[in-house]
């Protein structure tokens, strides 16, 4: 093969190596709590329908702007990774959570900053 054609081979591969990264890193599915029967497989199969349900919420919501923040050492980033997603989702469901009307009325607002600082938590 040439190196062309070898170097096509991998890229086609990436996607699914990036899925994989990304299902470890973020989702825990490296070491499942469960260790009977068939109990990996179903913590792989729904850590992939997290995975794609997070991204399939992500795209619907924010395909038009950016979530991430500006990193004055990352200028040229131009799409998001599952971790801006997963951050994404967190600053939402936190904001979600901290505005409820059941809440005290009284009670001082948590601040922004505080939620942004759950989001992008791990």
């Amino acid at each position: 093969m040439t190196p062309a054609e070898v170097a096509g081979l991998y890229s086609d591969r990436w996607a699914i190596e990036d899925t994989n990264r990304n299902l470890k890193q973020y989702l825990g599915v490296q070491n499942p709590q469960s260790w009977v029967g068939d109990g990996p497989e179903r913590v792989i199969a729904l850590a992939g329908w997290l995975y794609s349900a997070v991204w399939q919420w992500y795209v619907l919501i924010h395909a038009e702007h950016p979530t991430w923040p500006d990193r004055p050492w990352y200028t040229t980033k131009r799409t998001p990774s599952f971790a801006d997603a997963l951050a994404a989702l967190r600053r939402e469901t936190w904001s979600a959570i901290l505005a409820a009307p059941a809440r005290d009325l009284h009670a001082q607002q948590i601040p922004a900053a505080l939620i942004s600082v759950l989001a992008n938590a791990a």
